[in-house]
């Protein structure tokens, strides 16, 4: 096995796990603390105050990226695998049962639990992180999501007030009536 592939898989697993953690975080914390945070002058605070106003910009930067990370790691095991199983079907197998494994707990499960336990201290540098993505990737994953909408029917994020709305209406119409 080749050192160098698995260093960077488990890099990008790793990376996963804080985007994951991340997107926990901002959707967590609460736009009142932010405020607190950046009333209290708490190094970052401005930086996670800019990714909440335009959230959804930022969030799908950080999914985009999320996904990208873990296919990239799964590839890598992959043709680890490959190269060193003799049964290629069973080299595969392995494969999709590790990485389910790997992506549920340490991207999924572990990261995310943490980043809605303490949003503070996660948030800071994953707004960073989201900031420096977005300067670089948001203009492709703004395409993306154009190329999604156009194939799916409905508005999508085409008209995010009206989504908010339908959202907020939505979450109404579930709560139990006063009378």
């Amino acid at each position: 096995m080749n050192t160098a592939q698995i260093f960077l898989a488990v890099g990008f697993v790793i990376f996963a796990g804080f985007l994951a953690g991340t997107e926990s975080a901002l959707t967590t914390i609460s736009r009142y603390r932010v405020d607190e945070m950046v009333d209290l002058k708490i190094r970052g605070a401005d930086r996670v105050k800019k990714v909440l106003r335009d959230a959804p910009r930022y969030l799908n930067v950080i999914l985009f990226v999320r996904k990208a990370c873990e296919l990239s790691a799964t590839l890598i095991v992959s043709q680890l695998f490959l190269d060193n199983v003799a049964n290629k079907p069973e080299a595969l197998a392995i494969t999709v049962l590790l990485m389910l494994f790997v992506f549920y707990v340490v991207v999924g499960v572990g990261p995310r639990t943490l980043g809605k336990q303490r949003p503070e201290l996660w948030v800071r540098p994953g707004s960073s992180v989201a900031i420096g993505l977005a300067a670089f990737l948001g203009p492709l994953t703004q395409l993306l999501i154009l190329i999604g909408n156009a194939i799916t029917p409905g508005k999508g994020y085409r008209d995010r007030k009206s989504t908010r709305l339908n959202s907020s209406h939505s979450q109404q119409s579930r709560m139990p009536s006063s009378a």
